[in-house]
């Protein structure tokens, strides 16, 4: 009974998050609803305790992975982006345009779901490494990698 209660705990805090995270990872909301139903039917199989948050959002990454493997390329998009990946906030950017989209889609797995964890969620350097099973500098190094390669992504979109 109070493994349920702890579940049910955490679908209420953790769920609109997690659907949030999915839905910017797979661009369709009825999909990432399910895949965070999954997420939450497998914690309940597993956890004798409540599930930590990053456990959630590396379950749910997962999941989104695979169903990218599944299906193969992301639609594309058009509009640009014009902004430079050290100014504060380039992550917010990258979620909010439609060629952030396409930015997004186009960087490995790891890197966009870094990207999306660290601006839309809002995990810190420590949670990002918990959830990626890293150390924080290494977490440091990855959102590196990402910014700058979603910044060299940005500009051959623009260049063309």
């Amino acid at each position: 009974m109070a493994k349920s209660m702890d579940i049910e705990n955490s679908f209420r805090t953790h769920r609109p998050q997690l659907v949030g995270f999915c839905v910017r990872m797979l661009g369709d909301r009825p999909l990432a609803e399910d895949i965070v139903q999954d997420v939450f039917l497998k914690a309940c199989a597993q956890a004798n305790e409540e599930p930590s948050a990053a456990w959630l959002y590396q379950c749910a990454r997962n999941r989104c992975i695979d169903h990218h493997r599944r299906r193969g390329k992301w639609s594309r998009l058009k509009a640009l982006l014009g902004r430079d990946h050290r100014q504060e906030g380039f992550e917010s950017e990258l979620l909010d345009k439609e060629v952030g989209w396409k930015i997004l889609c186009s960087l490995p797995e790891k890197m966009r779901a870094i990207l999306v964890l660290r601006a839309y969620v809002g995990l810190g350097y420590s949670e990002l490494a918990e959830v990626f099973d890293m150390t924080t500098s290494s977490v440091g190094v990855l959102l590196s990698r990402a910014r700058q390669k979603a910044c060299t992504l940005m500009e051959k979109e623009m260049q063309q």
